[in-house]
């Protein structure tokens, strides 16, 4: 059980029993189950990037979980989190600590899992490109919205000078 809300395909369940105690514990919810194997399923065949695979389940109608912070848009860092997520092949991290014997109940293939690792860690090469604009800074920017990393751009303002701004 985790002292949170469950991860996207599950749902929290609790029973009051009669001696007033709260039994707690978490079940496949199978409505988002679906669209977590979908994304895996999509993702592992090669013809997907985050970006593309979100916009295309935002089209079909993904439900995303609003809360205070979302604004129930489907975000592409939304997709690569889930798309890392241990915690669908019984890998469960709580504040550093991780236990990989989660007693979570598992609906999605360990394979393909793996397969999507892969991809995503092929796909990573963004750290070895050579860069059009340098910032020291960049590496450690992150926005506060959705996640991402931040980029770095530079404009000539009205005195001649260059300014560097850092956006998501």
């Amino acid at each position: 059980v985790l002292p949170n809300k469950a991860h996207f395909g599950y749902k929290n369940v609790q029973e009051r029993l009669a001696t007033g105690k709260v039994n707690s514990w978490i079940e496949v919810n199978w409505e988002e189950a679906k669209w977590v194997t979908r994304i895996f399923e999509l993702y592992v065949t090669g013809n997907y990037s985050c970006q593309s695979l979100a916009k295309l389940l935002a089209e079909e109608g993904f439900p995303v979980r609003k809360h205070k912070r979302s604004k129930g848009v489907l975000h592409h860092s939304y997709v690569r989190d889930l798309l890392r997520d241990k915690y669908y092949i019984g890998t469960i991290v709580w504040k550093g600590v991780v236990n990989p014997n989660g007693t979570q109940e598992l609906f999605l293939d360990r394979n393909i899992f793996e397969k999507v690792q892969t991809i995503l860690d092929a796909r990573l090469g963004g750290g070895s490109r050579e860069r059009k604009h340098f910032s020291i800074i960049k590496p450690v920017c992150f926005c506060s919205e959705c996640g991402s990393k931040m980029t770095v751009e530079k404009h000539v303002i009205s005195t001649g000078e260059i300014v560097e701004y850092i956006r998501c």
